[in-house]
């Protein structure tokens, strides 16, 4: 796989081109979350040597994360919710 996302796609849609428009779609659909379910797993087992203080800072912000929402409002802008506070967050 080349690490070009659109050559990926391409690539893997090569055959796929000549089906009707909604089952094209549904193949892209199912291809593309196959690939983000396995590069997930892959990323979940990645285990990070870090110096005891920054991994506690670490798992300390993820445990605080668990607790809010993410709202995407363009590619760019989302809304994160905690709780009654709200923040705007341009990535």
């Amino acid at each position: 796989m080349t690490s070009n996302i659109a050559e990926s796609i391409n690539n893997a849609n090569r055959l796929a081109r000549k089906l009707l428009v909604v089952s094209l779609l549904d193949f892209m659909r199912i291809t593309i979350q196959s690939w983000s379910a396995k590069h997930s797993e892959e990323a979940g087992q990645t285990k990070t040597d870090l110096t005891e203080p920054y991994n506690k800072i670490l798992e300390d912000n993820r445990e605080i994360s668990h607790r809010m929402t993410v709202s995407p409002s363009t590619q760019f802008l989302h809304t994160v919710t905690d709780g009654a506070r709200r923040f705007t967050v341009c990535l």
